[in-house]
């Protein structure tokens, strides 16, 4: 009989046949015959025959299947756009897969199922391709993918390796490690060797971002390592124009505050703090002057008038009066507010005036929650409790805490064992009790006991225990809840724990006093605090300053002095982290950077009380 070769349908539904008689047929199988065929697949059906189950029995008992050539005819249905014919294939095959062809099995039916299914993930695509077009469409599902799982620098990478010319996603991968700790870089980095260059240019920018002189070394050093890259060859122009030394003129400050009435106290401390920086900036010679405005008594009006000739504002410090000054102030004047404001407002401000014109400078108590739910999920606890009181700030930092968690658990790998964490809410110190020892599981011992007593009519002499699972704690509460709170946990934990559960808290949950009992409360506790009440010693004169004027001074005055003084003094840095995201103003504050809404966030180190003694953290 001649042989003719038949199209790409003519294959696929010869196979689909095979697969069908073979996968559907309830009849004893003969064996296939061991003699080789002389002819292709291809060639086994004369074109002119009628296709169907029936008549192609016959032949294709003498034909093995064979996977290959089904693979092959799939990756071809797949370039020749008939993906539902290539998922038919694939699925007729299925069964008979093997082994060593599963993960180009899996990658093949991926390219060919629209949308993707839920229960396709990273390893489904695995896979890569030789054919160009084929290759292409897995990196586009993988950035679907990522993108759909949230995680971002996944789907960066995966656009890197569809266009690695592309400018656009060089910078934005940039943006995106300069957001992450050096830690962490480091780790992706390592496991991401195209990424090398982009780790090197955010080390520049923090090491050497404040200095022109060394910041125009690092860039000629780094283009000359990495000369034939994109990012050697288009130097970000913000970092250009950093490097750029110039001699900068006399800036006249103005600073908006509430310096009398409800917030006097609050307007105060923040005061002193901004006066400390301006004595240290004028004997090294930075030529600054500052004027202080109390908002609790001018009217906006002559608020903005006061400041039409100033080069800077620094505040308002309450969200009413930003929204009533700062949009209206000259075009001329950029603006330092000392809060940050709703998205639609600073939306709106960024499209009129730019993130360089207009920046907001808070103590946020939402970038401590976030910096807890990295630390504590990069600890690797599986099972940690929140411990949040219902109102006010314990709830925006609990929102805070699980959207990062969240993020978290989208962009890294669980570890195992992972479960996520428990939810303990309360509104007064009355009901957090027995909350706590619900979800502790105290409660569920206790009430076992009582059991075994009324069952044996005897007494039984034992200790409640808690839930073993549970191995952190995390407290968003005010300093007197927290003294009431950490010795509840600490009689509440079984003592037949061979570990202790450490109890996290931010600096709002931490005041130290005098008080002789205090450090014994907080026994176990390790929180974030700013670096000045952490580390007086570094900024001897300011600390000797604040406690001459202030000799009984609280630690929460402290920290509204240090977030005065790193106002006034990162006037200067405010364009370049705003031109380099990987920039870090190391503040009295905090490691303070710029994020995209041209919001400085800041970073705190951690301290432990233990044995009634503050002592330091390596922080990751």
């Amino acid at each position: 009989m001649p042989h003719h070769r038949i199209s790409i349908k003519g294959l696929l539904i010869v196979c689909a046949c095979t697969l069908l008689q073979a996968c559907g047929s309830t009849q004893t199988v003969s064996p296939i015959p061991t003699k080789a065929m002389t002819a292709s697949p291809t060639d086994v059906v004369q074109s002119n025959e009628k296709l169907d189950i029936n008549s192609i029995a016959p032949l294709l008992q003498a034909m093995p299947i064979d996977g290959k050539a089904i693979l092959q005819t799939a990756k071809q249905l797949i370039i020749e756009a008939q993906p539902d014919m290539a998922k038919a294939l694939l699925f007729a095959y299925a069964p008979h897969a093997q082994q060593e062809d599963i993960d180009l099995f899996k990658s093949l039916l991926a390219l060919s199922t629209k949308p993707l299914p839920d229960y396709v993930n990273e390893s489904w695509l695995q896979h890569p391709f030789t054919e160009a077009p084929l290759e292409q469409k897995r990196l586009q599902l993988l950035v679907e993918l990522h993108n759909k799982q949230g995680d971002a620098i996944s789907a960066l990478l995966a656009q890197l390796a569809l266009a690695p010319e592309d400018m656009q996603i060089h910078l934005q991968l940039v943006e995106y490690l300069a957001s992450m700790s050096s830690a962490d870089v480091r780790a992706l980095e390592t496991q991401h060797s195209a990424l090398r260059p982009h780790s090197a240019l955010v080390t520049i920018q923090r090491e050497h971002g404040g200095s022109p002189e060394r910041l125009a070394e690092a860039i000629a050093q780094f283009q000359q390592v990495y000369f034939a890259h994109p990012l050697a060859l288009n130097i970000p122009p913000s970092m250009l124009t950093a490097s750029v030394v110039t001699n900068s003129a006399k800036q006249d400050v103005i600073v908006m505050l509430p310096l009398s009435g409800r917030f006097e106290s609050t307007g105060s401390a923040i005061k002193q703090g901004i006066l400390a920086a301006f004595f240290a900036l004028n004997e090294s010679e930075e030529r600054v002057s500052v004027r202080f405005l109390d908002t609790a008594l001018m009217p906006s009006e002559q608020l903005i008038q006061e400041a039409a000739t100033a080069n800077w504002v620094i505040g308002p410090l309450l969200r009413e009066n930003i929204d009533a000054v700062v949009p209206f102030l000259p075009l001329s004047v950029k603006r330092l507010a000392l809060n940050r404001v709703e998205a639609d407002v600073r939306s709106e401000l960024a499209l009129t005036l730019g993130n360089t014109q207009t920046a907001y400078f808070g103590l946020a108590p939402e970038d401590e929650a976030e910096q807890l739910a990295q630390h504590v999920y990069k600890q690797g606890y599986r099972h940690p409790i929140v411990v949040a009181s219902d109102i006010g700030v314990g709830q925006r930092m609990l929102q805070a805490f699980t959207r990062k968690w969240q993020r978290m658990r989208a962009t890294r790998s669980v570890p195992q064992g992972h479960v996520g964490f428990d939810i303990v809410e309360f509104d007064t110190i009355d009901n957090l009790g027995s909350a706590l020892a619900d979800a502790l599981g105290v409660s569920q011992s206790d009430e076992n006991i009582s059991q075994i007593n009324r069952m044996t009519n005897r007494i039984v002499y034992d200790q409640n225990r808690s839930r073993q699972d549970i191995d952190a704690i995390v407290v968003f509460a005010t300093p007197e809840q927290l003294s009431l709170i950490n010795p509840m946990v600490e009689a509440s934990i079984s003592p037949f724990r061979q570990q202790s559960v450490p109890v996290y808290a931010s600096s709002r949950s931490i005041e130290r006093t005098d008080a002789p009992n205090q450090l014994r409360d907080l026994e176990n506790v390790r929180f974030l605090d700013a670096p000045f009440v952490l580390a007086p010693e570094r900024w001897q004169a300011e600390s000797e300053q604040l406690s001459a004027l202030w000799p009984e001074q609280r630690a929460s005055f402290a920290r509204l002095f240090a977030f005065g003084f790193d106002a006034l003094t990162m006037l200067s840095e405010i364009h370049t982290l705003a031109a380099m995201p990987g920039y870090r103003f190391e503040g009295m504050s905090g490691s303070l950077r710029m994020n995209q809404y041209a919001e400085i966030e800041r970073q705190l180190p951690m301290a432990e009380v233990s044995q009634q003694q503050v002592s330091s953290l390596e922080m990751e």
